[in-house]
């Protein structure tokens, strides 16, 4: 039976996407060497039954936490066909290094981009395509909180082979520099309408002097 992983970081909705993608037939598993348990599925992936584990979130292979232990023993033990990177769209940048240890094990990944809706909302531009190029594995930008790419998830899932380049090195601070866009000021309504308050022509002034005379009164007395 053929076995995929989904790695990532913490909070990067790792186990919203496995939920979407197991529905409730989910069920704990034992595995060899592990003594928590972990959630698996069995479902039907490129024509064979295959088995979609949920791996604790982790920050690197190397680690010396219980949930990096798991994920160290797991895969010590344990033949993976594919692994899914899940990765949070808004923190690209802490997250490639793990992208590099995981493409050490010669493993055929299909990185998920996920929360690209909270990405927009921050403002941030994503070269998605061009980040694929540079890392050698295909990513399909999502957002599992409203469904987005669930349906290039499983057409990517079926396929038989996956566009990796296994020996492709890339640099993490060249990735984010050419392939991401922030903006100027992180949106902020509130800092908006006080700027609009404080900083008007007519009543800033007074505004402000207002609010300084409130401050002494309250402290003297």
């Amino acid at each position: 039976m053929k076995k995929i992983a989904l790695i990532g970081m913490p909070n990067t909705g790792k186990s919203t996407i496995f939920n979407k993608i197991s529905g409730a037939s989910a069920t704990v598993g034992n595995w060899p060497g592990i003594t928590i348990d972990l959630y698996s599925v069995k479902t039907l992936i490129d024509g064979a039954i295959t088995e979609l584990i949920d791996l604790p979130g982790i920050y690197n292979l190397d680690g010396y936490s219980e949930d990096e232990k798991v994920v160290q023993t797991f895969i010590a033990n344990n033949k993976l066909d594919k692994i899914l990177f899940v990765l949070n769209s808004t923190q690209i940048d802490r997250q490639l290094d793990l992208i590099k240890e995981i493409k050490k094990l010669g493993v055929p990944i299909l990185i998920i981009a996920n929360m690209i809706d909270e990405a927009k909302k921050f403002g941030l531009t994503i070269k998605f395509d061009d980040i694929e190029k540079m890392i050698g594995c295909p990513i399909i930008p999502m957002s599992a909180k409203y469904n987005q790419g669930m349906d290039l998830l499983t057409k990517k899932l079926n396929k038989k082979t996956l566009p990796i380049n296994m020996e492709k090195n890339f640099s993490s601070e060249e990735i984010i520099q050419k392939t991401v866009t922030f903006p100027p000021i992180l949106n902020d309504k509130l800092t908006k309408k006080l700027d609009y308050f404080f900083l008007h022509p007519l009543w800033g002034i007074p505004l402000f002097l207002m609010i300084i005379y409130g401050i002494f009164q309250f402290v003297f007395t």
